[in-house]
């Protein structure tokens, strides 16, 4: 009974946050899936394949798939493939997020830290691993 009412929290949040930011476009994607950050670099002289992370695609030449950089959880051509609490409430420092929605995502935030579900690429089945595990 606590498993489904812990994912029943888990969910709720989650779905705030997607609630929340539906529509936005905070990181300034563009048509080729670059965000900001990333064309900032690209403008700097960084080669395109050193600057996109897990938001815009994992660059396997640069972060090899074994390491704890690479996340499993990203699909090209579709993005994150799971519901982390987490990963939706991060945002690099070039985002700028209107304080009204931020005082949202904290409040969320801790909620989400009282309960353990702050995972970094992790969902509710990588909270339930840590919480069986001891951690």
């Amino acid at each position: 009974m606590e498993i489904i009412r812990l994912k029943e929290k888990y969910n709720f949040l989650y779905n705030k946050i997607i609630k929340l930011l539906k529509d936005k476009n905070f990181c300034e994607f563009d048509s080729q899936g670059l965000c900001k950050r990333s064309r900032n670099y690209i403008k700097q002289g960084f080669n395109k394949k050193d600057v996109m992370f897990c938001c815009c695609g994992n660059p396997e030449k640069i972060i090899p798939k074994n390491s704890k950089e690479f996340c499993k959880y990203f699909v090209k051509e579709k993005g994150c493939s799971t519901n982390s609490i987490a990963c939706k409430l991060w945002f690099c420092k070039e985002v700028i997020i209107p304080k009204n929605i931020k005082r949202k995502m904290n409040r969320i935030e801790r909620k989400a830290k009282r309960n353990g579900f702050l995972i970094f690429r992790g969902n509710f089945n990588n909270f339930l691993g840590e919480k069986n595990n001891g951690n």
